[in-house]
This record gives structure tokens, C-alpha cells and sequence, in this order.
């Protein structure tokens, strides 16, 4: 079974999922979405991807 990732962004109260589309991601569709959020001008140190153990 394939490892799936869910992305967070770290605000002012720690980490949370950018968005509800953001969970049960490919390793591929997470780095496609984290390079969508750097284009958009998101910070990188304030993004991450981790396993979604859900």
C-alpha cells in the first residue's frame, strides 16, 4: 500500500492542513501541491508534508 501525505502550513497556533484537499495525497500530488503553494508565494519554511495516518 502506497505512503500517503497530507500538507500543513504553520501559523500562529502551529501546524494545520491548508486545506481540506490537502490529506491523502501521493508522494507526487503532495510535491505538485507544495510547488503550487510556493508559486503562489507561500513561505517554504512555513510548509510541510507528512505522512497522512488517518
Amino acid at each position: 500500500m502506497e505512503k500517503l501525505y497530507k500538507i500543513e502550513e504553520f501559523t500562529t497556533t502551529g501546524w494545520h492542513i491548508t486545506n481540506p484537499e490537502d490529506v491523502k495525497l501521493t508522494k507526487e500530488q503532495a510535491k505538485q501541491r507544495l510547488q503550487g503553494y510556493l508559486n503562489e508565494g507561500y513561505a517554504p519554511d512555513r510548509l510541510r508534508a507528512v505522512p497522512d495516518n488517518a
